[in-house]
């Protein structure tokens, strides 16, 4: 599994209380990624394969967007995750603006 977090925010949200970072199971790899500064750019490191290739969580062209053209809403945070396995089971919490925890099992 990859997961890949954009954001087009300046700032990055504050750490939920006792997080820990990803907690990682089996066969599964985690790309972190940090912003740097105040609403610098976000280098990535990418290198062009050619078209974007739908729901690979992957920036195909290199133009800063994962997954774009492919019937997915856009917008200021997007969280993707994919793996080439199945089935998958996926488990996630999020903590919204004022610490209120959302899960999803």
């Amino acid at each position: 599994m990859t997961f890949v977090a954009a954001a087009s925010a300046c700032l990055p949200p504050p750490e939920p209380p006792g997080l820990e970072g990803p907690r990682v199971a089996g066969s599964v790899s985690v790309r972190e990624i940090s912003f740097e500064g105040q609403g610098g750019p976000l280098e990535s490191g990418c290198k062009a394969t050619g078209i974007e290739r739908c729901f690979n969580a992957t920036d195909d062209d290199c133009n800063g967007l994962v997954d774009e053209g492919c019937g997915l809403p856009d917008g200021d945070v997007a969280l993707l995750a994919a793996w080439e396995d199945n089935p998958a089971d996926l488990d996630w919490t999020l903590f919204v603006p004022g610490g209120k925890k959302l899960d999803k099992q």
